[in-house]
């Protein structure tokens, strides 16, 4: 794992402390990057949850607050044309047909009715808060999501591995 993840950045790695399975893995990686242990039942305080379904909310949240309907047209408001979009929000850009114009796949065909859902008034607060948003988001997802090549040990479609 140390071998794949340190070519691709990643730079901190969080678990949490279950019986003794965390301790080969932490040895591991304490060496090169930083690591942190994390008690399970204090993360169980934390308020929200522990994945990306609780930053979507957020993100629908400020957006709605910005009079921006995105969720209307996109199906997620985590895939790579809406992260496009944001970060052009982020950066200042302020048409709807150039925010529109960044969608990928098969959200294209919906251009005129993204155009439509992404008229507002997404001002310096809204950016600002979005941008706090998707970094949380960036910093907690699975490395693999960033990654342009394949972690080692994932299964791939059509091979199968015989049990040991």
């Amino acid at each position: 794992m140390r071998d794949w993840l340190v070519p691709e950045g990643v730079g901190i790695a969080a678990m949490e402390s279950t019986s003794t399975y965390w301790k080969p893995v932490f040895y591991g990686l304490e060496e090169v990057m930083e690591t942190w242990l994390l008690n399970a039942s204090h993360m169980k305080a934390v308020p929200g949850r522990k994945s990306d379904v609780k930053d979507a909310e957020w993100i629908a949240q400020l957006l709605e607050d910005a009079s921006i309907k995105l969720s209307s047209v996109a199906s997620s408001l985590t895939t790579a044309s809406v992260r496009s979009m944001l970060h052009a929000m982020i950066a200042g850009e302020s048409s709807p047909e150039a925010f529109a114009d960044l969608a990928k796949g098969k959200m294209r065909r919906e251009i005129p009715d993204l155009a439509e859902a992404l008229t507002g008034h997404f001002d310096t607060d809204h950016a600002g808060l979005a941008h706090s948003i998707l970094r949380r988001l960036e910093m907690v997802e699975p490395p693999w999501r960033r990654s342009t090549s394949p972690w080692p040990g994932r299964a791939v479609p059509g091979i199968t591995r015989s049990p040991c």
